[in-house]
């Protein structure tokens, strides 16, 4: 095994520096601390369901065909597509509710979070 000692390791080109390769396990020594890498610590997901409504009515399938589900429809959360796995519809009156499982989709949803769903509405 190699030794390097510096105090300081810089990108030749570009602004990516790469340590270690596929598979390796970079190890900090005992003692040593780090900076720069975000959050430390562990993670706590809420993963208990939650809830968005929409006022508005789905388009119901005719008697003989397939009911109308979450997969008739595309659901966005702050522009990115979300999974079907982890999302489920239920029409309760006039209002539409999207319940998202959260520790499936590997983030929590936020009040201030705007979700977009495009599908078989009724006019």
């Amino acid at each position: 095994m190699s030794k390097i000692e510096v105090n300081q390791i810089s990108s030749q080109c570009g602004s990516t520096l790469t340590v270690g390769q596929s598979g390796d396990t970079v190890t900090l020594a005992s003692g040593a601390t780090q900076t720069g890498f975000g959050r430390t610590g562990t993670v706590d997901w809420d993963t208990t369901a939650k809830t968005a409504s929409f006022t508005a009515v789905t388009a119901s399938a005719p008697t003989g065909y397939t009911a109308t589900s979450e997969n008739d429809f595309v659901f966005f959360i702050n522009g990115q597509y979300m999974e079907h796995n982890a999302l489920a519809i239920q029409q309760k009156g006039s209002s539409l509710e999207l319940h998202v499982a959260t520790g499936s989709i590997g983030y929590i949803l936020e009040s201030d979070d705007e979700i977009l769903s495009i599908g078989k509405f009724n006019s």
